[in-house]
């Protein structure tokens, strides 16, 4: 079985909706809405779930998950009020593999995926914050000599995902490698490695040189887990301590998140052999095969992070309320550059007076009024018109990480929080749609 390291195109759903609701049409809305005060709403003061909504919101769910043949299904709903929902559907292993299957609960754990990005990133800000690095450093800075190809790379480049380096999960020799062993511990190095040298050791050529990248550095968009396995590194370098270590002392154990400790766990290295690490993961199938097991550090700060969705939830509540970063510094991880790599021309942003500017891939684009198909961070951004009541949403997703799904969205003007995850990754798109389906539904209430 093959890695499948792929992610959630934001792009492709933007681009049905432009093609089904203009530009020039988003921009009216834009202009009409810029000119209300959007907290003023009477819902985002207001607005509360009573038990026959929540009854209705679980619901929802059970179809979906019925209706998508998926194992497991779990939300949470963060309101305007900080308030968290928790809903769940499915059994966290397959009842025709185990008579004994139990109902998840919502201490059942999922893998982040790619949210981890959004932790990464934010760790990189705080130690910028606090003077041990700058995001104009280079590789060559942290990295001497190890990647001279890659020297004049920036961390600014690495967050947002335009260094033009290969994605090591796309190598074939490194993919063998991991169906060989599954109990291995892949250590960031090994998994640069894979980017850096055809055979992901000390070949003296370069896979990808300068002269043969996708893209050169600063100039275009292209997503891949190397950037964020060398944040990884990176993080480690400028704190002197591991990444695991970061991230407990920064984010879990930060008493202002209010995480439950016990359900959002990063230990590559352990994971994979501790059973007690995985006693409440929703296990996946590959043709009959459980495949929970599979090893979580061929992902690191790219990926690695398991959990459940209330405490994603309140991760993005305690970004976007100031609780992670200053507001300088979580301004500057929220500069988003045009992630149209597809090249299809949806990069625009609008401004207060309906004003439409379009981007080139990888163009910084403005942060401060409504824009399609940036990214930064972790995060993508969009304008959705016909499915958030013209919602602006930051959105960070989770894709294929051997069948393991995440969706986040926080809805700006709504200031509600949704997260998703499940275990069936074929039907990611929906999975964004339901999302959509679900936040429709709150805005009909109160």
């Amino acid at each position: 079985m093959k890695i499948n390291n792929t992610r959630l195109f934001v792009s492709a759903i933007t681009t049905l909706l432009l093609l089904a609701c203009p530009l020039s049409s988003i921009a009216e809305n834009a202009k009409n809405a810029a000119l209300k005060d959007r907290n003023s709403y009477e819902f985002y003061s207001t607005h509360t779930c009573d038990v026959k909504c929540q009854q209705h919101i679980q619901s929802m769910l059970d179809t979906y998950r019925i209706q998508h043949q998926t194992l497991a299904t779990q939300m949470s709903i963060g309101l305007s009020d900080h308030s968290i929902m928790n809903f769940n559907s499915g059994t966290l292993t397959d009842p025709k593999v185990d008579p004994q299957a139990k109902n998840i609960a919502n201490d059942s754990l999922l893998k982040l995926n790619s949210i981890t990005k959004t932790f990464t990133a934010a760790m990189i800000f705080q130690l910028e914050s606090e003077g041990k690095l700058s995001t104009n450093d280079t590789v060559g800075k942290w990295f001497s000599n190890e990647y001279p190809e890659w020297k004049n790379i920036t961390i600014d480049q690495l967050v947002h995902m335009t260094s033009g380096i290969y994605e090591y999960g796309v190598n074939e020799k490194f993919t063998d490698e991991v169906d060989k062993d599954w109990s291995h511990i892949w250590p960031s190095e090994d998994l640069i490695n894979f980017a850096y040298y055809d055979d992901g050791h000390n070949n003296p050529h370069p896979w990808c040189t300068t002269s043969s990248c996708p893209i050169q550095p600063g100039h275009g968009w292209v997503y891949n887990n190397t950037n964020y396995v060398l944040l990884t590194r990176i993080i480690e370098k400028a704190s002197g301590q591991t990444y695991k270590k970061n991230l407990d002392d920064r984010i879990i154990k930060n008493p202002a998140i209010g995480f439950d400790k016990n359900t959002i766990i990063y230990d590559p290295d352990n994971a994979a052999s501790n059973p007690d690490k995985l006693k409440n993961m929703v296990h996946v199938y590959y043709q009959s095969r459980d495949l929970t097991s599979f090893p979580i550090s061929i992902e690191r700060g790219a990926g690695g992070i398991i959990a459940n969705t209330e405490n994603l939830v309140k991760w993005f509540q305690a970004l976007f309320n100031g609780k992670v970063l200053s507001p300088k510094a979580f301004d500057k991880m929220k500069n988003i550059v045009c992630e149209d790599d597809e090249g299809v021309g949806s990069c625009a942003s609008i401004d207060s007076q309906g004003h439409i500017i379009r981007y080139q891939p990888g163009d910084p684009m403005p942060n401060d009024m409504l824009t399609n198909n940036g990214y930064s961070s972790g995060f993508f951004t969009a304008i959705y018109p016909n499915l958030t009541n013209g919602d602006f949403i930051w959105q960070s997703n989770g894709g294929d990480q051997v069948g393991y799904v995440s969706s986040a969205v926080y809805f700006k003007d709504a200031k509600i929080v949704i997260g998703l995850m499940e275990n069936n990754p074929d039907h990611a798109l929906d999975a964004e749609n339901f999302i959509f389906d679900i936040k429709k539904y709150l805005m009909q209430q109160g």
